[in-house]
């Protein structure tokens, strides 16, 4: 059976929020004042996300105590998380592919066809960064750890911004066109 790349992608989308809806509701679950943060002079309370940017044993451990009795949730979490890396880069990559392919400007054309394989690295960075969250977790409570998973979730952050971006402005040029795009092989 053949699918086309805009094909692959629509699934990959739907993949991609069927692991979403899930780990959307773990957030909720892990609601406390002492998991949210700061950004920009701005409240989020984004407890997985928070805690993805802690930086330091101080702020990391006292998220965890907030936690404490909750630990299933988080790691469940984590599972999904490593699930949805499986997926999420492939959809970055296929909408860059199909931008790529379709927008009307060369510059964007070739924008895309750059970025696409630099969002199937987001999913290696986030890798890593579960692995030291994990690590900091259920190992050592090393800072070390903490800096490198926020370092990487920042690089992550910042692949998928600059992709997300990219294909915005590519939908943005297509749309005169319709979504003939799409359908196409």
């Amino acid at each position: 059976m053949y699918f086309s790349k805009a094909r692959l992608l629509v699934i990959f989308v739907l993949l991609a929020v069927a692991v979403v809806l899930p780990m959307r509701w773990v957030d909720s679950q892990l609601q406390t004042e002492d998991a949210c943060c700061h950004f920009l002079d701005s409240d989020i309370c984004a407890p997985v996300l928070c805690f993805e940017f802690a930086w330091t044993s101080e702020k990391a451990n006292l998220t965890l105590s907030s936690w404490n009795g909750k630990l299933h949730y988080l790691t469940f979490a984590f599972g999904l998380d490593f699930l949805f890396l499986l997926v999420y880069p492939v959809v970055f990559f296929l909408g860059l592919q199909q931008i790529a392919k379709y927008a009307p400007w060369q510059l964007l054309k070739k924008l895309a066809t750059f970025f696409a394989p630099a969002v199937l690295v987001s999913g290696v960075f986030d890798a890593v960064e579960n692995a030291c969250l994990l690590g900091y977790i259920f190992g050592h409570h090393a800072e070390w750890l903490l800096k490198t998973a926020g370092g990487c979730a920042g690089i992550k952050f910042m692949l998928l911004i600059v992709g997300g971006l990219i294909i915005s402005i590519g939908l943005l040029t297509l749309l005169p066109k319709g979504w003939k795009w799409l359908a196409r092989k």
